[in-house]
């Protein structure tokens, strides 16, 4: 017999709802409310977006090995490329020449592109549609991009003379030539590859991705110290990881204040241009230790250049957080992530971010320590 015969039929009415015996209607408990899990996600998930100290660290030689490796493919490339021009042999001195005169103009702008490159290439693969709100990728107030820029001048003069005393610890450790070589290249060029390519891309890389992970781990303070470090170290060179190490503890405080990833990348890329400018025009209106050293030994800046940098960077970054952003709910409460981050809410969040204005007495403190900065520069120029 077919088991569809057998099956007995059904008529289907609908009954009013009415009409529904009370202890035959069913009940609907809080469990029935609960919607569907998520799909779970590997636990290696959030140890990769929110990295600890060991992790960091292998990201940063990941970052290094990677620009060591595309650095090194760059000179093969130029010495097959002026082999083949040349159908000379390797070791002519000609040809040496050009290898050395073309790896020194183009050995750090590719290095420089390639952080970038690498940086972005790791955010997106970890954040994808994210990344934007995750890094901070947003603008910041008018006041708080004035404060950014101007804090770049003082900070300058107080790095440069921090590697000065360093440079006693490492009498016999000159800085790379690379740096003086490729400050004779056009400007254009200095400013693309030796300033914004790298305050974007080590900026992404250490404000933006580890420092995510170190301060909500470890805090502010000790996210932030070990952040700076990091960001220090792959500077490799003893004397330039110094003032890196101190330039990154400002560029921490700045990305946290701005709630911007693109304030610190205004901060760091202005400080290598003063840095390369130095280099490039310093002859011009020399200040010893800032853009000139001396035959004799290690030159220091001036006693009253450097007081007049402490107080105007003091007073800046006092003012750049009187008007730092936080986040506000509609109702008017303060909406956190959780942890210290620049770091956003989602898009279905009724959040709306706000950024106090600069105070009168902020603006004035400003701009008499910035005069008296301004007056010091001046007074320093060695005639």
């Amino acid at each position: 017999m077919d088991p569809d015969e057998a099956s007995p039929s059904f008529e289907v009415r609908e009954a009013p709802l009415e009409s529904i015996p009370v202890d035959e209607a069913i009940e609907i408990t809080d469990g029935d409310l609960i919607p569907p899990e998520s799909p779970r996600r590997s636990p290696f998930d959030g140890a990769f977006k929110r990295p600890g100290f060991w992790l960091s660290l292998l990201w940063m030689f990941l970052l290094m090995a990677a620009q060591v490796g595309i650095v090194a493919a760059f000179l093969v490339v130029i010495v097959v490329g002026l082999v083949i021009q040349h159908q000379g042999p390797l070791n002519s001195n000609d040809l040496s020449r050009e290898v050395e005169q073309l790896a020194s103009s183009w050995m750090l702008p590719v290095a420089s592109f390639s952080t970038m490159a690498v940086a972005f290439a790791v955010v997106l693969a970890l954040f994808w549609k994210q990344t934007a709100r995750c890094m901070g990728l947003r603008g910041m107030s008018a006041a708080q991009a004035l404060l950014v820029a101007m804090a770049a001048v003082p900070m300058a003069v107080l790095t440069s003379e921090f590697t000065n005393w360093v440079q006693y610890l490492f009498p016999n450790l000159s800085m790379p030539e690379i740096f003086a070589d490729f400050s004779t290249s056009s400007w254009w060029l200095i400013f693309a590859a030796g300033c914004l390519f790298p305050g974007v891309g080590e900026e992404l890389f250490f404000r933006g991705f580890l420092s995510r992970g170190l301060v909500s781990r470890y805090g502010v303070y000790w996210g932030s110290l070990t952040t700076a470090f990091l960001f220090g170290a792959m500077h490799i060179h003893p004397v330039q990881a110094s003032g890196a190490f101190m330039l990154g503890l400002v560029l921490q405080f700045v990305f946290l204040t701005t709630q911007s990833l693109w304030g610190a990348v205004l901060l760091h890329t202005l400080n290598n241009a003063l840095a390369f400018g130095a280099m490039k025009y310093g002859e011009h209106a020399p200040i010893p230790g800032f853009t000139a050293g001396t035959e004799e030994g290690i030159a220091h800046t001036p006693i009253l250049l450097i007081v007049a940098a402490i107080l105007s960077a003091a007073m800046i970054l006092f003012a750049l957080y009187q008007t730092r952003t936080h986040w506000r709910r509609m109702d008017g409460t303060e909406w956190s992530r959780g942890f210290v981050t620049a770091e956003g809410p989602t898009g279905d969040e009724e959040v709306q971010r706000v950024s106090s204005p600069l105070g009168l007495r902020e603006c004035a403190g400003v701009l008499l320590t910035y005069a008296i900065l301004a007056a010091a520069l001046f007074a320093s120029v060695a005639t």
